[in-house]
């Protein structure tokens, strides 16, 4: 049996189930998140939407504006007379929906009303269509250049967001069962660090050449002191010897200063004696 009440309210129904469904896939948008590429992909067609808008609105204005034109040329084609009639038209034609037929309609009854609907035809498919996919291209390349970020901060705002609606004893119970506080064992009886999580991988997955955990014996207890790395001591004996040869250069070249001045002064002092008593003995042979 069939409600004939049910049956008025067909049309709204199904309306609203359409909204419901559309509503509850967009929702199901937000698992793209698992993936970095998928959600700046979704990211980056939110951006682009927006070109198409103008894409959109810009042939709205262009078929309202053909359509009055072409309506005041009732008289050419009286079988289309009016403003709504051609913009039903101009709409089918700019979507691709027009027959064949139809155009040779338009041709054998009127050249004047087809000089018009070429000039729209070739706006709407060369003009507009090409600019569309030129904007669509610069758009998604500057776009995505950027949407990395803006999928991973996308992606840590539905986390927070999601966070917020767990209670308190299924939070405590999850951070439980992730055991942060345990110790890493990075290989069989080489303990780590804690706060982590252990992922096992092939051996031969990352191949490195040189351990770069740096290991040292003796005590671990956080007041003893860290053990030098025997490179840095190296490097420290090198200053030191560097800087001992540097003053011992400085000490030798002022001790060959004071051993010059020195012997300067005796030759000084030896010339002078010999001038003084060279007189004597000048005055006594006169």
């Amino acid at each position: 049996m069939e409600c004939q009440s049910g049956q008025d309210r067909l049309g709204v129904y199904s309306v609203c189930a359409f909204l419901a469904m559309a509503l509850y896939w967009i929702l199901l948008s937000d698992l793209a998140i698992f993936s970095m590429r998928i959600s700046a992909f979704v990211l980056v067609c939110g951006r682009v939407v927006v070109e198409v808008g103008l894409f959109l609105t810009a042939l709205l204005l262009l078929i309202l504006a053909f359509c009055t034109a072409i309506s005041t040329l009732y008289y050419e084609m009286p079988i289309k007379e009016g403003a709504h009639v051609w913009l039903e038209e101009l709409t089918r034609m700019a979507l691709g929906m027009y027959s064949p037929e139809a155009y040779m309609l338009i041709v054998d009854t009127s050249v004047i009303v087809t000089v018009p609907v070429c000039i729209f035809l070739f706006i709407v498919g060369i003009c507009l269509t090409n600019l569309l996919v030129a904007q669509l291209s610069q758009s998604y390349h500057d776009a995505y250049s950027n949407m990395q970020g803006y999928a991973r901060l996308n992606r840590a705002s539905i986390t927070n967001t999601t966070v917020q609606g767990i209670s308190a004893k299924r939070w405590q119970k999850f951070l439980t069962s992730l055991k942060l506080d345990d110790p890493l064992e990075f290989n069989e009886g080489d303990v780590g660090l804690s706060g982590g999580l252990q992922v096992l991988e092939p051996a031969n997955a990352h191949i490195v050449t040189e351990d770069t955990i740096k290991r040292f014996g003796g005590s671990t207890a956080p007041s003893a002191p860290w053990p030098k790395d025997a490179t840095t001591e190296e490097e420290e004996q090198d200053k030191l010897w560097l800087l001992e040869q540097k003053l011992q250069n400085i000490i030798k070249s002022q001790k060959k200063g004071r051993k010059k001045g020195q012997s300067s002064e005796g030759s000084m002092a030896s010339g002078y004696g010999s001038g003084v008593s060279s007189g004597p003995s000048s005055a006594s042979s006169t």
